[in-house]
């Protein structure tokens, strides 16, 4: 299957006789997975569209969205090379978000008896021995409990990367669909237990359905080890090819571990997501880039780092700086202001962006005008797919204080979250600390869990750039803040509310505890690994800042670029005491 095509307004896959063999009665099997769909299969996966002959195009196509909208993850579809702009908006109008050009990864270990040395790439073959020499072993488990030890270790791999770990319970359920065929791969290096990696063995495939090692190990080259055994896991159990997976096309950094371990790839895989199905958290791309339409805003935050000066750009101008981020590997859009939906032509500009290839679009705004009946979804037809909202009190009068409008402002901002949730865009709700508000965060992430299930927070610390440095009434001491601060981020930790803190507006890493991994401060170096040097403005080091004397001592000066000249000169550098370690 070459593409979609489109005849008599039907897009459907060019069709494929069902040949002879299974009858997809089998109740166990690799490719009997609606989340991945491969048409061009000499089954044709029967067993999913019960067909009992061909499957005429029609017939697939109804069978394609009625999976897309019944299930919970993206769906993807093995064989389309690319989807036309055309394409995408038809989906799009069906609620479907679809983006092309993932990629998949497969290693060919054919009938062949070779040694793994053999069949890998001599850098790949180094790698290995690096892992041979740290002493690491591999048990293959099929119970309960090692399910158990291979999700602790997947979720803390996750939160070491800054990402958000799928939920438990979709172990139980490739468990329970692959049956008997479901194993464990379990590495240890001493006593520990380093990495760990779900798999399936069938129908002559090694599927690696997920996994990782643990960054504290990356010494030992577990990864690259692993890669080894699953090659001698196949060769043992007559398996002819290993299934790595599908990969986020941005992911340069697991594309070249895959291509120096060996791997064969392919970007001829289409992601299928539902909008309709509520506000999950979509695959954003690594970096964003900030583009700021105009200076008006009908809030009067004291703190608002926007440059009064930034002109409201002309509809060419804006479809130009489009055009640029288009043209970019990593990066999506944020629409910015001022506030951005008082523009008339925003929805145009985000169409445009849509029918342009970027599929990562997301606006900055204060949610009220999203109050307004059915403005929310004619954002998400255009190609809106996240927003992320101010709000930065739940009280009437402490939200008027802040953002200088009335306390009759925040229902309608409060019902725009809510309407833009319904509509199916992902919300990330910013929240600015300042000396209004500090004392509330902790019950702030409780209000977000009760009231915005699902929705994640981003945080700030207020910003003594531009606006802020005529509001200094806004600026609390460090010392006040961190307890509350701390709090916060544990009990939002406690009761799985994401915060992701803001790396320029955010708390220095020696003043973030245990939580020094939730600020984007910590991942700077990986990012821009992963995006080539394409970063947005929230990771470039601000001339602002400065280190404080003893700075040179903390295990972060690498990474952390200390906290704002402003608020030093100001208060003093005793606030910053340096963190052990390496």
């Amino acid at each position: 299957m070459s593409a979609l095509v489109e005849q008599e307004d039907i897009l459907y896959p060019d069709p494929k006789s069902v040949e002879a063999g299974c009858d997809g009665t089998r109740s166990v099997c690799v490719f009997r997975n609606r989340e991945m769909l491969y048409p061009q299969l000499p089954c044709g996966q029967r067993c999913l569209t019960e067909q009992k002959a061909t499957v005429e195009p029609k017939d697939w196509y109804r069978f394609l969205i009625e999976t897309i909208r019944n299930t919970a993850s993206p769906v993807y579809v093995s064989g389309i090379d690319e989807l036309t702009p055309s394409v995408r908006d038809r989906f799009l109008r069906l609620g479907i978000l679809s983006s092309s050009g993932f990629v998949r990864h497969w290693f060919d270990v054919g009938k062949s008896s070779m040694d793994w040395v053999s069949l890998l790439p001599k850098n790949a073959r180094r790698d290995v021995r690096i892992g041979e020499r740290a002493g690491l072993e591999v048990c293959w488990r099929v119970d309960r409990s090692a399910a158990e030890v291979f999700y602790g270790i997947y979720a803390s791999a996750c939160r070491e990367r800054g990402q958000a770990p799928l939920p438990e319970s979709f172990v139980t359920g490739e468990r329970k669909r692959s049956g008997g065929s479901c194993s464990f791969a379990l590495v240890t290096r001493g006593e520990e237990v380093v990495g760990a990696w779900m798999t399936v063995l069938d129908s002559g495939v090694l599927k690696i359905i997920e996994g990782a090692a643990l960054a504290s190990h990356r010494d030992a080259q577990v990864s690259a080890w692993m890669v080894s055994r699953f090659i001698l896991r196949a060769q043992a159990e007559g398996a002819s090819t290993i299934d790595f997976g599908v990969t986020n096309p941005e992911n340069q950094g697991l594309r070249t571990f895959k291509s120096r371990m060996g791997f064969q790839e392919t970007p001829d895989v289409v992601r299928f997501e539902n909008l309709e199905r509520g506000p999950r958290r979509p695959e954003f791309r690594l970096g964003r880039v900030d583009l700021a339409l105009l200076e008006q805003c009908n809030f009067g935050c004291g703190f608002c780092y926007r440059e009064p000066w930034v002109p409201e750009l002309e509809p060419d101008a804006v479809r130009r700086k489009i055009d640029e981020v288009a043209a970019l590997k990593h990066s999506g859009i944020a629409f910015s202001g001022g506030e951005p939906t008082l523009r008339k032509d925003l929805e145009e500009l985000i169409r445009y962006a849509r029918q342009s290839g970027i599929w990562d679009i997301q606006l900055h705004t204060n949610g009220i005008r999203f109050s307004e009946s059915g403005f929310a979804e004619r954002m998400r037809d255009a190609g809106l797919v996240s927003a992320m909202v101010s709000l930065h009190a739940t009280r009437g009068e402490q939200f008027a204080a802040i953002t200088r409008t009335k306390p009759e402002w925040l229902q309608p901002t409060l019902d725009g979250i809510q309407a833009l949730r319904k509509a199916g865009v992902y919300v990330m709700i910013s929240h600015v600390i300042n000396a209004l508000n500090f004392r509330d965060w902790p019950q702030f992430v409780e209000y977000v869990r009760i009231h915005f299930p699902g929705s994640e927070i981003f945080l700030f610390f207020v910003y003594p750039s531009v606006k802020g440095e005529g509001h200094s009434h806004l600026y609390p001491r460090l010392a006040e803040v961190q307890p509350f601060w701390l709090e916060g981020l544990q009990r939002a930790r406690e009761i799985g509310v994401k915060v992701t803190v803001d790396s320029l507006a955010g708390l220095p890493l020696c003043c973030m505890g245990d939580f020094a991994e939730d600020s984007r401060w910590a991942r700077v170096e990986e990012h821009e690994f992963y995006t080539d040097g394409e970063v947005d403005d929230h990771h470039v080091k601000a001339p602002e800042m400065r280190h404080g004397a003893q700075c040179s001592k903390c295990k972060h000066v690498d990474t952390c670029p200390g906290f704002w000249s402003d608020y030093l000169d100001r208060y003093g550098d005793a606030e910053l005491e340096p963190v052990e370690g390496q």
